[in-house]
């Protein structure tokens, strides 16, 4: 089963956001509505080809949609033992 959370956050992220290169737990904002072509640099989508093809899904330039961030992390419910975040 896959399932997506959104939510709604009210604390600014300072969109674009970057971040330096010797930062390696992080990366940069990438607009994937302009540079759709840059997804592959997203590492969170790499291995979990359901939660890439949503958030080219939600990244439409003709959706209404847009996504900032991208999280993985592991949840220790054992009905779903991997998650992602998108905000």
């Amino acid at each position: 089963m896959f399932e997506v959370l959104l939510s709604v956050e009210h604390k600014p992220l300072g969109i674009p956001y970057n971040r330096s290169e010797s930062d390696k737990g992080s990366h940069g904002f990438i607009d994937l509505r302009k540079r759709p072509d840059q997804i592959s640099l997203i590492p969170e989508l790499a291995e979990w080809p359901e939660l890439r093809e949503t958030v080219i899904e939600l990244n439409s330039i003709t959706g209404p949609f847009k996504t900032l961030g991208c999280a993985e992390f592991f949840y220790p419910n054992e009905e779903f033992p991997k998650q992602s975040r998108l905000i």
